[in-house]
């Protein structure tokens, strides 16, 4: 590796995608409510409710998913070129090109519903809805609520963190 590219890195790897910038759907009366014990029904539109089933939580959020992708190409190469005489020359050498793998976070926006029955996250892809029976655990990862139903984990990023992670502790 040269001295100029220690200095300022291969120009053909990527940089990761910041993380989009979300903001809250919930009123200030909402969070309070919810800090203090109280969990109103929140009226909802587009999210069909099944018969006894109140939304108590309903907010914008970022689904995190972290995978293994080629984020770039490293090359080398070295060879020597003489010059037998003008116009005409013998070039020999040699070059390789390597794939750059890392873990790049992906990040799709949505809407996070939690129902006294489900957990629904809605969004143009990556959406899942699941039973609340079907949840085993939830924890605060860095500021991210991470949902472990079964054979499936989903970490959340929320403005309200503390509100969804009040109201699961509610539910169960």
């Amino acid at each position: 590796m040269s001295f100029l590219q220690r200095i300022f890195g291969p120009p053909d790897i990527q940089a990761h995608p910041p993380m989009p910038q979300i903001n809250t759907a919930l009123t200030q009366a909402a969070v309070d409510a919810i800090m203090n014990g109280k969990f109103p029904s929140i009226p909802v539109q587009r999210l069909v409710l099944k018969t006894g089933e109140r939304c108590l939580y309903c907010d914008y959020a970022v689904k995190i998913t972290e995978k293994l992708r080629v984020i770039g190409y490293r090359s080398r190469g070295h060879g020597c070129y003489v010059r037998l005489f003008r116009g005409v020359g013998l070039h020999t050498g040699d070059g390789a090109r390597a794939a750059v793998r890392d873990n790049v976070q992906e990040y799709v926006k949505g809407k996070l519903y939690i129902t006294n029955k489900r957990v629904i996250f809605s969004a143009d892809k990556g959406s899942f809805h699941k039973s609340i029976t079907g949840l085993v655990s939830f924890a605060e990862d860095n500021g991210n609520l991470v949902l472990q139903f079964g054979n499936m984990s989903c970490k959340l990023y929320l403005q309200t963190l503390h509100c969804a992670v009040r109201v699961l502790e509610y539910i169960l």
